[in-house]
């Protein structure tokens, strides 16, 4: 089973990269190929020494990146795909456990641990989730734990897929469109992904500003707008989340975002507090 790793580098994070690139070289299981997108890089700023790769130009958004990556994966004919930011690094039995789940899955999410610079926090998803569990559409409804730095996908599910360039969570709207077409999907915590938190990171987790409910509005109104063209479950609460979109400026704004604050502060999953309260 041919396997590809998608990533993409931008000038901010080659200071980061030994990390990711060392963390590669380390695998137990070497049987992959490197994709990277080159988003605006000096080529000589990042060793790649000793990894199997290949570069693409970039298509200038978070996006139309991800989607040059999964049309060059499948157009070289690998079966799966397993998706790894380069500003952060992973067990070196990443790989290992992902093949060892193929048989039975088509998309894949490990562990993450978020960091920033020495400081580690603890595993996200395992004291809800568990070991390992099966997940369905229906938990990643309303939230995500699916990341493009801890997915793996099978390519199947993939083909002929376009990814609307506003979408910001491109992996939740990935593994959504795969499971809506019968993927069959997994966690596990037998292999993490370290997430590094640093400003660039503008998704990130267990943050809880202004800035981050405002993104985290922006993200789940995206989300659904794309999804009920072709789904109603999510055309029922895109009005509501359109409006508090369009608002998030407005005096009110500190309203919702202290309910925010108080609802959900030990939720591990993305996207989840982002919710309609009952007098909204």
């Amino acid at each position: 089973m041919k396997f590809a790793i998608l990533s993409v580098i931008f000038p901010e994070i080659k200071v980061f990269f030994p990390e990711f690139a060392q963390s590669l070289r380390n695998q137990s299981d070497q049987d992959f190929h490197l994709i990277i997108v080159n988003d605006g890089c000096s080529l000589s700023d990042f060793d790649l020494t000793g990894l199997n790769y290949t570069i693409l130009p970039n298509r200038t958004s978070i996006a139309k990146n991800r989607e040059i990556l999964i049309h060059e994966a499948i157009e070289q004919k690998y079966e799966w795909i397993i998706f790894a930011d380069a500003d952060d690094w992973f067990e070196t039995n990443r790989v290992e456990v992902i093949r060892s789940l193929i048989a039975d899955f088509d998309v894949i999410a490990n562990e993450i641990v978020p960091f920033s610079g020495i400081h580690y926090s603890t595993t996200k998803f395992e004291k809800e989730l568990g070991k390992f569990c099966s997940i369905d559409l229906n938990f990643i409804l309303d939230k995500n734990l699916f990341g493009l730095s801890n997915t793996a996908f099978r390519t199947d599910f993939l083909k002929n897929i376009n990814i609307p360039s506003e979408i910001i969570a491109v992996d939740w709207y990935l593994a959504t469109k795969a499971m809506q077409a019968g993927a069959r999907s997994c966690f596990t915590a037998e292999t993490k992904t370290y997430y590094r938190q640093w400003e660039n990171n503008i998704i990130g987790i267990d943050k809880i500003s202004d800035k981050e409910i405002k993104t985290g509005i922006k993200v789940k109104y995206l989300h659904f707008k794309y999804l009920a063209e072709s789904d109603q479950w999510y055309a029922k609460d895109l009005v509501w989340l359109q409006n508090l979109y369009l608002n998030s400026e407005h005096a009110n704004f500190d309203v919702y975002a202290n309910k925010v604050r108080k609802a959900d502060l030990k939720s591990p999953f993305w996207w989840q507090n982002i919710k309609k309260h009952e007098d909204d």
